[in-house]
């Protein structure tokens, strides 16, 4: 996650940035897998394959759905510069895979964000792990 926030860095160009965000997300991957038999972690992996897999095929930025832009009133991502945002880039007709990006348009409490299947499952996977651990009964000694 540090490649991924350093790409955010005024000082680190846009190039590099798509880079370590790419990186990021691919070592996300490997610490994911090692941690595998750990229950819910396989769903968390999976929400970070779709999204890794989406912002591989977009040179290091997850395309974000105009549409779904448009359905939220406040959103978190006001306005994508394609220049400078090291993480996120406006889908296009052309853009590949761009239906596992930020395409989905969610409200909570009058404030928009704008969310991918990836982040569900992600989310999905976090919440259960987390109820896991807080069931798994204490060790004796």
């Amino acid at each position: 996650m540090l490649l991924v926030l350093l790409a955010r860095a005024p000082w680190i160009p846009p190039s590099a940035g798509r880079a370590l965000v790419g990186a990021g997300y691919l070592l996300a991957l490997a610490i994911l897998w090692l941690n595998r038999a750990h229950p819910w972690i396989l769903v968390v992996l999976l929400g970070t394959a779709l999204n890794t897999a989406a912002i591989l095929a977009n040179g290091g930025r997850m395309p974000v759905s105009r549409d779904a832009l448009s359905h939220v009133a406040h959103p978190l991502v006001f306005a994508l510069n394609p220049e400078s945002d090291p993480r996120h880039v406006l889908a296009g007709p052309g853009s590949p895979m761009s239906f596992l990006g930020d395409v989905l348009a969610l409200a909570i409490g009058g404030i928009g964000v704008i969310v991918s299947p990836g982040d569900l499952l992600m989310a999905a996977g976090i919440a259960g792990l987390v109820q896991a651990s807080m069931r798994r009964q204490p060790r004796s000694s």
